[in-house]
């Protein structure tokens, strides 16, 4: 005969064992519950470090365009300031030598044939030659004299500008000036001179794009 005591005891087994498979059941769901929203964070995580990466990465490669476009720029503008260096050096080198020609005895005749070259297309006869200190009073006479000789009617004057050498010639009425200067040459030269330069140095700019 089964007592009432073996009775409990196996009703509160049963209870037991019943209330065990629940609280198992409940702590497995937690579990997987648990780890999807483990999962779920891994991947926000996971995404949110990839978005770090990302721009990071982003940022580093306009930062490394930002500093080779800079360096393009400053190599670019240390070329030409040295193209500029370059071409002011050749221009006073040829403006030394120019002054320094105008002290040599073959520059007399330079002088007179210059200025007649620069009158063979002028009508009016009556002009002003204007010339340094230095020529007007090494040359001031002979050029009137030779000129007067071709039938013009010429005074030779002093400018007030450095112009090297060579003369600057005016009709009577101003309305025409021919500027047969070195200085005038010299700058019409510096333009050739700055092509010629800059051609020559061009395919350093260019390497560098």
């Amino acid at each position: 005969m089964i007592t009432i005591e073996k009775k409990l005891n196996t009703f509160s087994k049963l209870v037991f064992e019943k209330e065990q498979k629940k609280a198992q059941e409940k702590l497995e769901e937690i579990e997987k519950e648990n780890q999807k929203i483990i999962e779920s964070h891994k991947e926000e995580i996971q995404a949110k470090v990839k978005n770090i990466i990302d721009k990071k990465v982003k940022s580093a490669e306009i930062k490394k365009r930002q500093m080779i476009s800079k360096a393009n720029v400053n190599a670019k503008k240390n070329i030409l300031e040295k193209k500029k260096e370059l071409l002011d050096k050749i221009v006073d080198d040829v403006t030394e030598k120019a002054r320094i020609y105008t002290d040599k005895e073959d520059y007399k005749d330079y002088l007179l044939e210059n200025i007649l070259d620069s009158l063979s297309g002028l009508d009016d006869k009556d002009i002003y030659v204007y010339l340094t200190e230095k020529d007007k009073n090494k040359y001031g006479y002979t050029i009137e004299k030779k000129l007067m000789d071709k039938g013009y009617n010429v005074k030779a004057k002093i400018t007030d500008e450095d112009i090297i050498g060579g003369g600057v010639i005016i009709n009577s009425n101003k309305s025409v000036r021919i500027d047969d200067t070195m200085k005038s040459k010299i700058e019409d030269n510096k333009k050739k001179i700055g092509n010629i330069l800059y051609n020559a140095l061009e395919k350093a700019g260019d390497a560098i794009d």
